[in-house]
């Protein structure tokens, strides 16, 4: 057998020859027990209490081609209640901290990886959360962000190749807004839309939370390996 994490993997390991008879798809999962909506306002909320939060929380490295978030900001950033939150390390991060400084940017910042609880909460205090690739990124790849974003009823702004998976799965649950890679405009123009529509948001953010739960569980998962396995020994 061979497991793949989303149909548009399926379909490339058989063009590679695969039997299809033996590629199941599972998804890669989430913690949906403890990535939850939040019930209250985090703590972080008492920091930023009249700011639209965009975040995105991952490695910062070329694939990511975070300098659309960047420019982004810049486009936007008369918008003063809007607020940029870039959480995490890689090899990019101090260039796009110079980027930021060159443009005068006052609506972005950085934070370093938080322990696990911190991130949870940045997700719930977050109107809004981005998972972005460069366009040459062209394999159906499903960024495993996506997952914990949904699982946290945060909307989502996908900012990757039409080809990637991540955006089936956006698309089909409903719980974000999707725009082509690399394209600063379209980008500031689907956080507005979210921004002036705060009610929509919200839905998108429960129709996530409600696709994980029947989707990205854990339990699911390993309900869905343990068919395979015992498929495999049964034989």
């Amino acid at each position: 057998k061979l497991v793949v994490h989303s149909d548009g993997n399926r379909s490339m390991v058989i063009r590679c020859g695969a039997d299809p008879r033996k590629v199941k798809v599972i998804y890669l999962w989430a913690d949906v027990n403890k990535i939850t909506p939040a019930t209250e306002p985090p703590p972080l909320r008492s920091k930023y209490k009249n700011k639209f939060i965009v975040s995105f929380a991952g490695v910062m490295h070329y694939p990511q081609g975070l300098d659309v978030v960047i420019e982004a900001a810049r486009l936007l950033k008369e918008h003063k209640d809007i607020l940029f939150m870039l959480v995490g390390d890689g090899p990019v991060k101090n260039r796009l901290i110079r980027k930021c400084k060159e443009y005068g940017l006052k609506n972005v910042i950085f934070l370093p990886f938080q322990p696990k609880d911190k991130y949870i909460e940045i997700l719930q205090a977050s109107n809004i959360s981005l998972v972005t690739l460069r366009k040459e990124y062209k394999q159906p790849v499903v960024p495993s962000k996506l997952m914990e974003i949904m699982a946290a009823g945060c909307p989502v702004i996908l900012s990757v190749p039409e080809l990637s998976d991540a955006v089936k799965i956006v698309k089909k649950a409903q719980c974000g807004i999707c725009v082509p890679p690399e394209t600063p405009e379209k980008l500031a123009e689907a956080i507005l839309t979210l921004y002036e529509k705060r009610q929509l948001a919200k839905i998108m953010g429960l129709r996530g939370r409600k696709f994980a739960e029947e989707n990205f569980s854990l339990k699911k998962a390993v309900n869905d390996y343990e068919k395979v396995l015992f498929t495999l020994i049964s034989r």
